[in-house]
């Protein structure tokens, strides 16, 4: 399949390549901050019971769920690294991406042996 859509990205224009890294980057993203997981989530992530319901949705569109259990709310982030940032889920992706090509290309800031600040700090 990977070997498929790669033959077949040869054949796009630039334009076409860098609106399908946007949407493969979108996708990697919601995956990381627990979008990934689709349909009712097959235990509560705080206690484990597997008594959920549906509880609505929350302010960003996402369902949200009520264990039925511990009576806890929780949505598909609950859990994730990104549970609790008010940042979109892109800018972490993007920070990640930022963090790891300044590391594997042995760069330093000043000689700093720190790693830089969150983003939007």
């Amino acid at each position: 399949m990977f070997d498929i859509i790669l033959q077949e990205t040869r054949a796009l224009t630039v334009a076409e390549k860098r609106r399908l890294v946007e949407a493969i980057r979108a996708l990697i993203a919601d995956g990381l901050a627990g979008g990934g997981a689709a349909g009712e989530p097959a235990c509560c992530p705080r206690c484990g019971s597997p008594g959920v319901t549906r509880k609505g949705h929350g302010a960003d569109g996402r369902q949200r769920w009520r264990c039925k259990s511990c009576g806890r709310t929780f949505s598909a982030r609950t859990g994730s690294v990104v549970a609790t940032s008010k940042l979109p889920v892109s800018t972490w992706a993007d920070y990640a991406e930022g963090t790891s090509r300044a590391s594997r290309s042995g760069s330093s800031r000043g000689g700093a042996t720190c790693a830089p600040g969150p983003p939007g700090s």
